[in-house]
């Protein structure tokens, strides 16, 4: 490597594309630096004790949530599932006094059934868990609803439930458990959005809605964090997807007009994983990398941003998520 760097330096032609090529590593190196100490990398690192830590995550039968429950509880941390369908492995159900599947016990790993449309359901199973599993230090806000319709075909029981579960869960279940995280100033929530927070397109209006507040939820939760409560190592996270190959897009999926790249659910997790397992950063993942691109469109020229949308127009018109 050193004697072809050297080779390089030797002849004048490349000395230029040399020193761009270092310009470019450099800044792009001193921004991934500035971005890490902008989120409070490195202040959480030491205090986490896997053994200890109980990890909450939302929508975790199926999906992207059954991939992350599987790979944690492989890491010999407590999960705890918050789901309304149970996961299709249940086979102990032991039911409450209002007849919900409460709890399913095996090993490190839990599941709750809970309507999190449901503020009350929230705070009630977040009780239930902090007194019979563990305060949970981390939350992984994963659960969402689409529909893929067009507004005028949407109607009013879909809209409120996409909203509840995809952004308004996030609040109650910040409400529910920051509280306990800041008096330990410990914890780390991770907001799992979608590409989608950036790029609206036909037939996509409620489920794009809810991302870009998603994100928005996400910035003002870090800021409060810092600026409000004092905190220095809680962290918080986002996670942008492109399409996931999920039950929540599989009829589109399989649709003759898709063409998009798909990634399958256990990348987003293991990536998701490995992240929040260092236990040293917050900050932004994007997948794949180049979904970073699209963040910032808004910036672009309108009729670019325009000519993005125009493109991926057809892709719901004649399916549902």
């Amino acid at each position: 490597m050193a004697s072809t760097l050297d080779l390089l330096r030797r002849h004048a032609a490349f000395r230029p594309l040399v020193g761009a090529g270092f310009s470019l590593w450099a800044c792009y190196t001193l921004s991934q630096l500035l971005s890490r100490y902008a989120v409070r990398s490195y202040r959480g690192r030491g205090s986490w004790k896997w053994d200890k830590e109980v990890i909450v995550i939302t929508g975790g039968s199926g999906g992207i949530g059954a991939a992350l429950v599987e790979r944690f509880i492989s890491q010999g941390v407590t999960v705890v599932s918050l789901d309304i369908k149970p996961p299709p492995s249940t086979q102990v159900e032991v039911r409450d006094d209002k007849n919900r599947i409460s709890v399913k016990k095996e090993n490190n790993y839990h599941y709750y059934q809970v309507d999190l449309r449901s503020r009350s359901a929230v705070q009630e199973v977040v009780a239930q868990i902090s007194a019979t599993v563990g305060v949970p230090t981390v939350l992984i806000n994963n659960a969402g609803l689409g529909s893929g319709r067009s507004l005028l075909d949407c109607d009013e029981s879909s809209i409120r439930s996409i909203f509840d579960v995809n952004i308004l869960s996030h609040f109650w279940l910040a409400q529910a458990l920051l509280p306990a995280m800041i008096e330990a100033d410990h914890g780390h929530i991770v907001s799992v959005a979608s590409v989608a927070s950036f790029v609206t397109i036909a037939g996509n209006i409620e489920y794009s809605c809810t991302k870009a507040g998603v994100m928005s939820f996400h910035e003002g939760l870090g800021q409060e964090l810092k600026h409000r409560y004092g905190t220095k190592s809680v962290l918080t996270s986002i996670v942008y997807p492109y399409w996931v190959q999920t039950p929540l897009i599989q009829n589109m999926t399989t649709h003759p007009s898709f063409h998009d790249p798909l990634i399958g659910p256990e990348v987003v997790a293991d990536k998701i994983v490995k992240h929040v397992m260092r236990g040293d950063r917050g900050g932004e993942i994007y997948l794949p990398w180049y979904g970073s691109l699209l963040a910032g469109i808004r910036g672009f020229p309108l009729w670019l941003q325009e000519f993005i949308r125009d493109s991926k127009a057809g892709m719901l018109r004649e399916t549902t998520f």
